[in-house]
């Protein structure tokens, strides 16, 4: 997410920061706003790296994650069923 920050008097950026929207095992409902404890399978965290910009999402060893521009990125933790439900498509190099 970026936070800009506008001069009251002329309107010029004054301010403009990118902050990452993610937590190691909260999963954040975008929708809503909601949060939550990331479902787990098997003990283990799903995560996904996203690519906001082509809105496909990867497993984090896929070759494709490297060429994400970090401005486009985020990592999930979530279920896949949510990510396909947010609009969402697997990457058809690592079909995660």
């Amino acid at each position: 997410m970026t936070i800009e920050a506008y001069s009251v008097e002329d309107g010029d950026l004054a301010l403009a920061v990118y902050l990452k929207n993610a937590q190691p095992g909260v999963m954040i409902d975008y929708r809503t706003g909601n949060s939550s404890q990331a479902p787990t399978q098997m003990g283990k965290v799903e995560i996904y790296v996203l690519n906001n910009h082509t809105r496909k999402f990867h497993r984090p060893s896929c070759r494709a994650v490297k060429d994400i521009k970090q401005s486009n990125r985020d990592d999930y933790y979530g279920s896949r069923d949510d990510l396909l439900d947010m609009g969402y498509a697997p990457c058809m190099i690592c079909d995660p």
